[in-house]
Order: structure tokens, then sequence, then C-alpha cells
């Protein structure tokens, strides 16, 4: 069936025991993670930590699909470690940090380029994301960039709150124009409004999550669908309420 994957807020668990049993609540054995859990960086974590934390996901028969990273392209040692780690916790895609400061200047794509290159040696996917706070904000400024370092061991995160917040259309101004189609891996499930970009239920808003859902569907899509925290203030009943309402969106496709 679908890909379901999440990222627990730490507002809602703090520790990766409590989020992996958040998870279980939401029927949900794909998750996502950030790069520090329980107050240290996964990037320096001992042999004991990764094979504690190793063994903990094969008990509650849980999975990372997504590890999200603190520091930019260019701090190659940092990217050195946290693949390696990654790969003996079976970490499947890495999402790069770009910062509001970056610039897609050479010191940027040759960074990128290398943690592409460690990513496949490691069989990690390296993957971006669009956001309205970076130059990654247009399918244009992505394509200029991801294009450069495409392999099969890259790919892209979808968000389309974060083109609603531009007041873009997601489907039909960026999706539907877009090259890079084939080399989404995730789709943020969210939605906000043009108006001033607030958070809403999916398909309350402009973000188009329904149209976007069916059309990676009808193309095969075998990614994931995102649930993240999206809303100010974020609870376990707010992932409910997204993940039910999603839920009726594709059964009503």
């Amino acid at each position: 069936m679908y890909n379901f994957s999440a990222l627990i807020d730490d507002g809602v668990a703090m520790d990766m025991e409590g989020k992996i049993e958040i998870c279980s609540r939401l029927m949900i054995g794909n998750m996502e993670i950030n790069d520090e859990l329980d107050g240290n960086c996964i990037a320096d974590f001992t042999g004991e930590q990764i094979e504690n934390f190793r063994n903990l996901m094969i008990r509650n028969n849980k999975k990372i699909v997504l590890l999200n990273c603190s520091k930019p392209v260019t701090e190659q040692e940092y990217y050195k470690k946290i693949l390696r780690k990654g790969h003996l916790l079976g970490v499947e895609n890495i999402n790069v940090m770009i910062g509001s400061n970056d610039k897609p200047d050479e010191a940027f794509v040759d960074g990128l380029k290398a943690v592409c290159k460690i990513g496949a040696a490691y069989g990690i996917r390296i993957l971006l994301e669009n956001s309205s706070r970076t130059f990654l904000s247009t399918d244009k400024a992505i394509s200029q960039v991801y294009e450069k370092v495409r392999n099969q061991y890259s790919g892209l995160i979808y968000n389309p709150l974060e083109y609603a917040r531009l007041k873009s259309h997601p489907f039909f101004h960026m999706f539907y124009n877009s090259r890079l189609k084939n080399d989404i891996r995730f789709l943020r499930v969210n939605d906000g409004l043009f108006l001033d970009g607030n958070p809403v239920l999916p398909a309350k808003g402009n973000a188009e999550i329904k149209e976007l859902a069916s059309i990676l569907l009808a193309r095969g899509f075998k990614g994931y669908f995102s649930f993240i925290t999206y809303f100010k203030k974020t609870d376990f009943i707010i992932y409910v309420e997204v993940i039910e309402n999603f839920k009726r969106l594709l059964m009503e496709m």
C-alpha cells in the first residue's frame, strides 16, 4: 500500500523511545529523525550507542527512512561521519541542511557533489528540500543546482506548504512544469493559506496536497508521504488529525 513516514516533534516526545512509542500509536513504522538525539549528535555516537540504537529499532520493528542534517554541505568531516553512522543504522536517505545564508555558488555545489559521492558509497540517497526561506525556493532554483549533482543516489523532498507561502501553486505552477517529477522521494503532507501562510489541515488550504498526491500515485510513486510538524502548536492529536484527514483524501481518489 502507501508508505507513510513521520518526524516526531521534540515537544511531543524527547527521547528515541518516546518517539518510537508515538509512531507505534500512529501505526507508522518508517521514522524520520533529526541528527541530534538525547542531547547527542548521531555523527558523534560511540559504537555502543550505535548498537543500542540499532537494537532499539529492531525490537520495535522500525526503520529510519530520513535523517535531517544540521550542518552545511561544506562541512565534509561532519557528513563523512553522519553517513558512516547512518549506514550502520540502516538510514535510507539524508536531508542536507540548506541555510538561509547559503548561496548556490561553487563552494556549495562542490560540497554537495562530495556529499553525494559519499552517500553513493554507502548506498544512502542525498535529498534536497524546497524552502521559502532559502535559495531553494522555486523549482527553477532547485533544478539549477540539482542537475549538477543528479545521480541514482540523489532525490528531492517536495514541500507544498513552502510553495504556498510564496503564493505559488505547488501543483499548477511548480510540479506541472517541473523536469524533476521523477526525483521526488518524499511528499510533505501539509497545507496552508496564500493569505498569511498559516497552516491548515490537508486539502483545507492552497497547497494542493490532494492534487499532488493523486498525480504522484498516478505516476507510480513509491516514495513516502511524510508527516511533520507544521502547526505552531503540535501534540499527538494534531498528528492524528492530519494523518486521518489525509487517509480520507486517499480513499476519495
